[in-house]
């Protein structure tokens, strides 16, 4: 089936004759409908119909005119895109808390307001996906659970339906968790490993972290990680400076145990792809759960794709999750506050003292579950 952009607008009457302009919005892929309505209350909106990234040329060609450009981790937002949007763009908002794809200088240059995922729910959100991915691969370990794998998956909150697996919790309490990169990720992703029932928390860093006593970590070299843990997450993709200072290989690999299971948690995973194979392959480790099929990293069709121990989690899936819709709604509701102080500004500068139109009922609405 084609994708195509589509245009959605609503026809508004205006309150005390001030909503005479509607914004225009481009969305660089599906949104959940919930914060798609949010929008359509306010703005007038294209959005590319599909679960995929939209082409370069197709947002290329979307953005001229746009007063808002909401994009993906995917969507390199560089000066190009700026250009071809042209002086109207006010703000973009991106559906990540990494910034690393916008030129955030340029924008700051043009005056165009850059908004995030607040931190609080991505990080939420990845342990989450992290503890799924980990059942996923644990299914290596563990045959008969006291709890079915499908209802725990589907579960809004997978740490606490895993809790409720006695039988696959206690198989966890004489494991051993090693955590690349203990900062916010790694701290959630231990708290969560240990609420499960891990007992044993490792972690390597530039540095030791002082908050390691509020899991109980441990902080070990590389090496020693490797070699004593039992499940490896990757919460730091392991640049300083934009650079690589370490890479998982096929030295990694044969340092770790023969049942390790190895989890990615930065979806710029940095390791040497065919040397991951061999290692599932020959049984070198037990099973790999990754989250970087949305960056390309590793190419279609690769060897791995046809392996029953290594499981992907590509960012598409998280459209099923309530907490996407969720983080969708907090960053339209980021964007409507936005608009209405630009509007406000706006109306000072031109010595219009009344206030723009609220919109509270919009923001303060709670989010349906």
């Amino acid at each position: 089936m084609t994708s195509s952009t589509t245009e959605v607008s609503k026809k508004l009457t205006p309150t005390n004759g001030l909503l005479q302009y509607r914004p225009r919005v481009y969305i660089s892929r599906q949104l959940p409908q919930r914060a798609l309505d949010l929008l359509l209350g306010r703005c007038n909106v294209s959005f590319w119909d599909s679960p995929d990234p939209a082409p370069r040329t197709e947002l290329l060609v979307n953005v001229p005119g746009c007063d808002v450009l909401v994009c993906m981790p995917s969507d390199k937002i560089d000066r190009e895109v700026l250009n071809a949007a042209g002086k109207t763009l006010k703000i973009v908002a991106t559906m990540s808390g990494d910034l690393a794809h916008i030129e955030t200088a340029e924008c700051s240059r043009r005056n165009i307001r850059v908004i995030p995922l607040a931190a609080a729910p991505i990080v939420e959100a990845i342990t989450q996906m992290v503890v799924a991915l980990f059942r996923l691969a644990a299914s290596r370990w563990i045959g008969k659970t006291s709890c079915n794998m499908n209802t725990v998956l589907q579960a809004k909150d997978i740490i606490q339906a895993l809790k409720a697996d006695h039988i696959f919790c206690l198989e966890l309490s004489n494991r051993t968790v090693g955590i690349f990169g203990l900062g916010s990720v790694g701290l959630s992703v231990g708290k969560a490993f240990k609420e499960l029932g891990m007992t044993k928390i490792l972690y390597t860093d530039v540095e030791p972290n002082a908050d390691d006593v509020t899991i109980n970590a441990e902080f070990v070299s590389r090496d020693e990680l490797l070699t004593r843990s039992d499940v490896i997450c990757v919460c730091w993709n392991m640049k300083v400076d934009g650079k690589s200072i370490m890479s998982f290989e096929r030295d990694s690999f044969k340092r770790m145990k023969s049942s390790a299971i190895l989890l990615d948690a930065t979806k710029r995973f940095s390791a040497d792809f065919t040397d991951m194979y061999e290692a599932l392959r020959n049984g070198e480790i037990a099973a790999a759960g990754l989250d970087v099929r949305e960056y390309d990293i590793i190419p279609n069709r690769h060897p791995l794709d046809g392996l029953d121990n290594c499981f992907f989690l590509p960012y598409r899936e998280c459209y099923k999750w309530d907490g996407r819709r969720k983080l969708a709604t907090d960053l339209v509701r980021s964007i409507l506050i936005s608009l209405q102080e630009l509007e406000f500004e706006r109306k000072q500068k031109s010595s219009i003292v009344s206030k723009p139109e609220r919109i509270d009922h919009l923001l303060l609405e709670p989010v349906a579950t």
